[in-house]
């Protein structure tokens, strides 16, 4: 990867995204109109209900102005592939007991075991989704360079930054849904996980970065906040205005994904 992608700078990601700006054309694909994209549409892109299998993933191919293909994984939360009671739904309420252990989903393994061996992946995952994104990129099995989670708790027994993978984590202020594990159950925890990163980061320059970043959601009160879309698509617009250098290397590393979307799985 060249320099000079890897270093766009961090403006950028004030554009819309492919999803938000993408025309459809004769062939059924969407084109990107605008080769950008914001935090906050990757959020729509998730929420919007477009993936075509309606399992609450999207795989979208993305060309890069430097020519390169890489794939954005969108997976979404709890209830969006179905029945959220249903147990033998891959998204229920249920799944979440066993993937906050570090557990794969073997559907989502299967699904991107499409993706060209050794192409560059972004994982975007909201809710239970954004624990899925965790444990694929921990897992070491996709060149996975980058996962950005929404409303996710963290998941104790996944690193992907070991991996070398970039990690951001946004989270509204009063979401309950991040707070429900036990590492990321109280603020203190989340400072001495930065200061971890941030040691290990310094003792072994391969591992990525992993940056949290709070906003202000948009929902009325505490319980509707983490469903509200309006939520998180406001924290994600407050990153993408944030000038604060801590998320320098994170929007730098995003960057790659700037391009034409030529593809939908």
């Amino acid at each position: 990867m060249a320099a000079d992608t890897l270093r766009r700078n961090a403006s950028e990601q004030e554009s819309t995204s492919a999803a938000a700006t993408g025309t459809t054309v004769a062939t059924g694909l969407t084109v990107c109109s605008e080769p950008r994209v914001s935090t906050s549409s990757l959020y729509t892109r998730i929420r919007s209900d477009e993936d075509k299998n309606n399992d609450g993933m999207t795989i979208d191919k993305v060309v890069g102005s430097d020519g390169i293909e890489r794939y954005v994984v969108y997976l979404d939360g709890t209830g969006g592939a179905g029945d959220v009671w249903n147990a033998g739904n891959r998204l229920s309420a249920y799944a979440n007991g066993y993937k906050i252990l570090g557990i794969n989903d073997p559907y989502i393994t299967e699904r991107m075991s499409k993706i060209p061996s050794g192409a560059e992946v972004m994982l975007v995952g909201y809710s239970q989704g954004g624990i899925d994104a965790q444990n694929i990129a921990a897992s070491g099995k996709f060149n996975v360079t980058d996962v950005v989670t929404f409303g996710s708790p963290k998941v104790p027994n996944s690193d992907p930054a070991s991996r070398g993978v970039n990690v951001l984590q946004l989270e509204a202020y009063f979401d309950l849904v991040p707070r429900s594990d036990a590492v990321a159950a109280h603020p203190a925890r989340i400072v001495r996980s930065a200061l971890f990163d941030a040691a290990a980061g310094a003792l072994d320059p391969n591992r990525g970065t992993t940056e949290h970043f709070f906003g202000v959601g948009e929902g009325r009160n505490p319980g509707e906040i983490h469903e509200d879309q309006a939520s998180y698509e406001s924290v994600g617009r407050q990153f993408d205005n944030s000038t604060d250098p801590r998320f320098d290397t994170i929007r730098q590393s995003m960057a790659r994904y700037h391009g034409t979307v030529t593809r939908q799985d």
